[in-house]
């Protein structure tokens, strides 16, 4: 039972996101491609939320430190103790690959929209 959860549930999100896409996900739009729009528009050729990194910390870190010397600021606290970070426009993958490395770091990575592969548009 809990395969089939794990599987199943990032899909059930996928499709939830892609529900009020009024076109068809195989039709392309006739007007051509459009920008997205709103928060989760994303940089040209980008699969990741722009200015937003994911990162979770380990018991204890400096955080206030290791924010100041990336140019990062805390943008809110997500589950699991995951820290959503806003950096500089174009330094999303440099500052999380300078995070990552860090021992006081668990994980730190760009905000990657997933999609399960179903194409969808956002805004």
């Amino acid at each position: 039972m809990r395969k089939a959860f794990v599987f199943l549930f990032p899909l059930a999100l996928a499709l939830a996101a892609c529900a009020d896409d009024a076109r068809s996900p195989v039709a392309p739009d006739p007007a051509g491609p459009r920008p997205a729009a709103g928060p989760l528009a994303l940089a040209a050729g980008s699969d990741y939320v722009p200015q937003r990194i994911l990162v979770k910390f380990r018991p204890h870190a400096p955080i206030a430190e290791l924010l100041a010397a990336n140019g990062a600021t805390f943008e809110g606290p997500l589950a699991l103790d995951i820290s959503k970070l806003q950096v500089p426009l174009g330094f999303e993958k440099m500052v999380a690959g300078f995070l990552a490395a860090s021992p006081w770091v668990e994980f730190a990575e760009p905000d990657y929209l997933r999609t399960a592969g179903i194409p969808c548009e956002l805004g």
